[in-house]
């Protein structure tokens, strides 16, 4: 089971709060993560596809991929967040 996370403030229904990952995912698009984000599955064109973003307790295509929701598929999206017990 897939548990996603919430972009923005998630306080009021219990999901985790989550933000990208600069240079957190090797051989994703510029490295980043995305883990608020999830693939909607139908082709938007060549090398893109339609996604979603939890925020605010909807899934929403405002904001996403520069406001079209068409992302490369070279993204990664609703990657799985651990904690990070080694950070100093």
């Amino acid at each position: 089971m897939l548990q996603l996370c919430e972009h923005y403030a998630s306080s009021s229904y219990g999901a985790a709060h989550c933000d990208w990952l600069s240079g957190g995912c090797q051989g994703a698009y510029a490295n980043n993560c995305y883990p608020y984000d999830i693939w909607s599955g139908s082709l938007a064109g060549t090398m893109l596809y339609y996604d979603r973003e939890l925020k605010n307790g909807d899934f929403t295509t405002y904001n996403a991929c520069g406001g079209e929701a068409k992302c490369s598929v070279r993204n990664a999206f609703s990657v799985r967040c651990v904690l990070d017990l080694t950070h100093a």
